[in-house]
């Protein structure tokens, strides 16, 4: 166990051991952007003294758009194994049912939210030829599809797809 036993593993341990006990599984911690930094030497440690981390996501694949690829990261320079096991993915989703050509594309994550920004970025993808991929927030796809139309032209064909990967999963295309 990399030799880091002392008090506090041993700590660690019986509170997993009774959380195995009472819950029926192990320990669960928070993990998102603004409490990364300082969760990741802690899993990463607990990675080291022997315990199995799964990072698991309430929105899709960890990593992708999301959290994680820190973790991953470190984990990897420290010499610890890392196994994906991707669940839905609002990327894969949107692809496949968008009706568009999906041998080669480009994904953007999040548009940015200063208009400038967006609209740069809409530009630099409208010259790749292929097809792309956003994610946006329900208040701000209007104005982007506003940025969209302004660029690519009124006549653009695209894809909305709605809660992704979720119950009320919704797909526009026009």
């Amino acid at each position: 166990m990399y030799g880091i036993e002392n008090e506090q593993t041993h700590e660690t341990k019986e509170k997993v051991r009774q959380s195995k006990l009472k819950k029926g599984r192990g320990l669960l911690l928070s993990f998102y952007e603004f409490n990364q930094e300082l969760r990741i030497p802690r899993l990463i440690r607990a990675m080291k003294m022997g315990f199995r981390v799964a990072l698991v996501s309430d929105a899709g694949t960890p990593t992708i758009s999301d959290p994680g690829f820190k973790l991953t990261a470190k984990a990897h320079s420290e010499g610890i194994a890392v196994e994906a096991l991707p669940g839905p993915c609002a990327v894969t989703t949107a692809l496949s049912a968008s009706g568009f050509p999906a041998e080669s594309f480009c994904f953007l994550g999040y548009l940015p939210k200063v208009n400038s920004e967006k609209t740069a970025l809409v530009i630099r993808a409208s010259k790749l030829g292929q097809t792309t991929v956003f994610y946006d927030s329900p208040n701000r796809i209007a104005k982007s599809l506003a940025v969209i139309s302004e660029i690519m032209g009124p006549e653009h064909v695209v894809f909305l797809g709605v809660e992704l990967t979720k119950m009320h999963e919704t797909h526009f295309r026009g």
